[in-house]
């Protein structure tokens, strides 16, 4: 019997369980200084010169002027569309230019327009036919 106990090797998970009960000893005398959450915790990088210099103000300052400046090309274009096109707005300006040469005229605009009234005549009723 003595001879089998000396030719028998442990089984191959008890160094590994030994290592383990080891490793467990250990963490429950440091338990409260390193626990897992915080061996993987987030850690930031150092900021960048770049972000602490007063850079910010300027870079509002830069949208501001760009925002006023888009701003100012949208109301041009916006107001050339609202524009008439070039051969009404002719007509519209000769228009004004005509009433502004016959200030001195004795006949009044809005009594010319009521003599030259372009309506088309009133239809006639209908005749009786019974009576016909």
């Amino acid at each position: 019997m003595a001879k089998t106990k000396q030719t028998e090797r442990p089984f191959s998970f008890w160094e590994k369980e030994v290592a383990r009960a080891q490793q467990q000893k250990l963490e429950m005398e440091l338990g409260a200084e390193v626990t897992d959450h915080m061996e993987y915790q987030f850690r930031a990088q150092i900021v960048p010169w770049q972000v602490r210099v007063e850079k910010f103000k300027l870079m509002m300052s830069k949208d501001e002027y760009e925002r006023e400046q888009r701003i100012k090309k949208n109301a041009e274009r916006n107001y050339k569309m609202a524009s008439l096109p070039p051969r009404m707005q002719a007509a519209q300006d000769k228009r004004r230019q005509d009433a502004e040469d016959n200030l001195d005229s004795t006949v009044d605009e809005a009594t010319e327009s009521q003599l030259f009234d372009f309506r088309p005549p009133r239809a006639r009723s209908v005749p009786d036919f019974r009576k016909i």
